[in-house]
């Protein structure tokens, strides 16, 4: 979830990269508003991977938030 802590309201952009993807690539935010974001893992080889979730607000604030998932065979 994306909340809206700060005391303007604010356009936002959110950005990853593969095998992480996220459903809402840009919003808008009113004060005390948030927003349910939802961040999808599709890995294409078998390892660990690590990426960043980047927030980007209208002021130019960058926040990171770190992904990490892992994949591997499994006899079903």
């Amino acid at each position: 979830m994306l909340k809206n802590v700060g005391d303007k309201a604010t356009k936002f952009l959110l950005r990853t990269n593969p095998p992480f993807n996220v459903d809402l690539k840009e919003g808008f935010l009113e004060v005390g508003g948030s927003k349910l974001v939802t961040v999808s893992y599709l890995p294409t080889k078998i390892k660990n991977f690590s990426e960043s979730l980047l927030v980007e607000l209208e002021s130019g604030q960058v926040k990171s938030i770190s992904l990490f998932g892992e994949s591997h065979n499994e006899n079903v």
